[in-house]
């Protein structure tokens, strides 16, 4: 499988909670930046992980702050956050956005995969 990068998200109302999942091969390192403006209340985004394309299990990561956390915020009126996991064993990622707290607000994000044998 390539290397790709491209927008996930576009503009996605945050309070419809949008979904994107993609199809990627082991030993790949994947990169996620979302970015929201507009955002009135709160919300989330999540990684969850498949290897059936139908059945998501929740995806350990690590924050800014170096805590294992299965989500990150989103809050305040505007603002980013980028998740990076060195490598991915399943054939699916998914990343969902829990905007039931959001009243408004859009979300964009940008996706990145490289392979790791790119790296070294």
């Amino acid at each position: 499988m390539a290397n790709k990068s491209f927008k996930i998200f576009d503009g996605e109302t945050i309070s419809a909670s949008p979904t994107a999942k993609e199809k990627v091969s082991s030993n790949y390192a994947i990169a996620l930046q979302i970015v929201w403006s507009g955002l009135s209340g709160s919300g989330s985004l999540a990684v969850g992980v498949s290897m059936d394309n139908v059945n998501f299990d929740a995806f350990p990561f690590v924050d800014n702050t170096g805590a294992r956390v299965t989500s990150i915020p989103i809050s305040g009126a505007s603002g980013s956050a980028t998740i990076e996991i060195e490598s991915v064993v399943s054939d699916w990622i998914k990343f969902t956005v829990d905007g039931s707290s959001a009243t408004a607000g859009t979300i964009s994000g940008y996706y990145s995969q490289i392979d790791n044998q790119d790296t070294y």
